[in-house]
């Protein structure tokens, strides 16, 4: 009973909401692996010279901003460059502690991990998933719209009370030569020469 109940609550959706779920679930694991590549790198520079103070309080900071860089709002902004719609997330998680220069290195540091040589090849399988989802969408609206052009006279005769009929091909001819007949049956037309 408990597997049908879970059937019920499924939610059915449809392939646009499919697809850039999929986008964000990608887009959010690379951007993690990233976010890890880069922390790595910087304790590798820490470990160099632990004695140094400089090079350990800049280290320090980039831990602290590496921290508060939000996965998701990244994976938001890849998919929103490309075009996609990014599921709604929840509120995002609110670091009151970040400051002014805080905010603007973490927009920088954001700006740089979207242009990351590890997120390229998946921006650019995106770009070309989101290309062909327009293409389609593109092509289904002008078939719509096609139709509607296609029965406009037929709607706007409907309206207007006319009963028109459409010809099929040779009937003009067939219902011309069946007038020839009953006007040379009538006596009103001559009859055919035959040349």
């Amino acid at each position: 009973m408990a597997g049908n109940s879970a059937l019920k609550r499924k939610r059915q959706h449809n392939d646009d909401e499919k697809l850039n779920h999929t986008a964000s679930v990608q887009f959010a694991r690379e951007i993690k692996k990233i976010k890890a590549f880069e922390i790595q790198k910087v304790v590798k520079t820490l470990a160099k010279d632990p004695q140094n103070s400089a090079l350990t309080a800049s280290v320090e900071h980039l831990k602290v901003v590496y921290y508060i860089l939000d996965v998701a709002h990244l994976a938001r902004r890849a998919m929103l460059s490309l075009g996609l719609d990014p599921p709604e997330t929840k509120k995002a998680k609110a670091s009151g502690n970040a400051a002014a220069g805080d905010n603007f290195e973490l927009k920088a540091l954001e700006a740089s991990l979207l242009k990351h040589k590890r997120l390229l090849p998946l921006l650019d399988t995106w770009k070309a998933k989101a290309a062909e989802r327009a293409n389609k969408l593109f092509r289904e609206e002008n078939v719509i719209l096609k139709q509607a052009r296609e029965n406009s006279k037929d709607d706007i005769a409907d309206f207007l009370g006319e009963n028109h009929k459409k010809n099929r091909p040779g009937q003009r001819a067939r219902k011309q030569k069946a007038l020839m007949e009953e006007q040379r049956k009538s006596g009103k037309a001559p009859p055919p020469s035959s040349t």
